[in-house]
């Protein structure tokens, strides 16, 4: 098998990536974390095809703008995003005894 590109797609929720390898005639796509999926082509010397719906989500490189950006992102945040389910076999009573 060998890599022949990384897919970076983005939506409403954030972003995604495939990597698509070649089995024979074959192409086999994998989930993977974008930045894996863009290290693996990297090293492959795979292109990594960026979706106009994921570059939205990029940082901006001017310093006031990136500022503003993590200001936007720490107001829409509200307590219920950083609940967590609790683990196998733990109770929610247990988590708050912690």
């Amino acid at each position: 098998m060998r890599v022949t590109r990384a897919e970076i797609h983005g939506d409403a929720h954030g972003v995604r990536a495939e990597l698509v390898l070649a089995r024979g005639a074959m192409d086999v796509t994998l989930p993977c974390h974008p930045a894996d999926a863009m290290a693996i082509a990297l090293n492959a010397g795979a292109p990594i095809l960026a979706a106009d719906t994921a570059l939205a989500h990029a940082c901006p490189a001017d310093q006031a703008l990136r500022a503003e950006s993590v200001q936007r992102w720490i107001d829409g945040l509200r307590p219920a995003d950083f609940e967590s389910e609790p683990r196998a076999g733990e109770a929610m009573e247990d988590r708050e005894q912690d």
